[in-house]
């Protein structure tokens, strides 16, 4: 998957979540973990696991400082379809502008996702709690 079809897929998928669609829906199952590359965690990553099964939507999460992601399938429902996803993750620097004026500092560590991932990650979500951790290795 190109780097703009996963943008693209990801701002989707998000305003489907934005969008909330109530408590009732699918059965989901909780998906949380964590995603590393080379042993160190990835910060502000966006995660998002489509099911491979026609008419499925997406589940996103972003990751925080420490790498660790839940999923949400709707702005009140978490977790995903139960089934086998294709998963993408993207990270990217965070810029001086998108930086909120707390006062306090920011971490600012990018960590990039390895090209040789895109389009190459999958994941299956069972019926019960998941923890999916991504352990990925640049070389």
């Amino acid at each position: 998957m190109s780097q703009i079809s996963s943008k693209m897929l990801f701002v989707a998928a998000l305003s489907a979540l934005l969008a909330g669609c109530g408590p009732s829906g699918p059965q989901l199952s909780e998906v949380k973990g964590k995603v590393t590359v080379d042993g160190k965690p990835v910060p502000r990553a966006e995660i998002a696991f489509v099911p491979e099964a026609a008419g499925g939507s997406p589940s996103l999460g972003k990751t925080d400082a420490e790498g660790n992601y839940r999923l949400a399938f709707t702005q009140d429902r978490f977790g995903a379809l139960i089934g086998k996803h294709k998963v993408t993750i993207t990270s990217k620097k965070i810029s001086p502008n998108e930086m909120p004026d707390t006062g306090e500092p920011i971490d600012t560590a990018f960590v990039p996702i390895p090209k040789k991932y895109q389009g190459a990650l999958t994941a299956e979500v069972k019926s019960s709690s998941n923890v999916i951790n991504f352990e990925l290795v640049s070389k």
